[in-house]
């Protein structure tokens, strides 16, 4: 069965939840067939909020990719390519007075492959 096209307003980076006080950056990358969102999800909320925002000051970010059937994830160039978007979007993001501050990464199935791939 064919998994349908992510919507492009699920793609990129997504400010999920941030405080005035960031003390650390969280960058959520999902797997294959998930989504920015929906990956995250545990009985209808998101255990990176309960989890992580609630305990700690951080912004949690959210990158999305189209990871169906269609996908160019599946190619080492598509997997660098997502890795660049990922990179270029970050670098946009923390331009500014939170650039200080760690970036830790969640990651599920290839999604930490993409971020990996950042850092080559």
């Amino acid at each position: 069965m064919a998994q349908p096209a992510a919507s492009s307003d699920s793609l990129g980076l997504n400010v999920f939840k941030e405080t005035e006080k960031t003390h650390v950056d969280v960058v959520s990358v999902h797997g294959l067939y998930g989504s920015r969102e929906g990956t995250w999800i545990v009985n209808g909320s998101s255990w990176l909020e309960k989890c992580i925002f609630d305990r700690v000051w951080a912004r949690i970010v959210q990158y999305g990719y189209s990871s169906g059937h269609e996908s160019t994830v599946f190619t080492y160039e598509g997997i660098r390519d997502e890795a660049t978007k990922l990179l270029v979007s970050l670098v946009e993001l923390r331009n500014g007075p939170k650039s200080e501050v760690p970036i830790v990464f969640i990651t599920h199935d290839i999604g930490g492959i993409i971020v990996k791939e950042v850092g080559e």
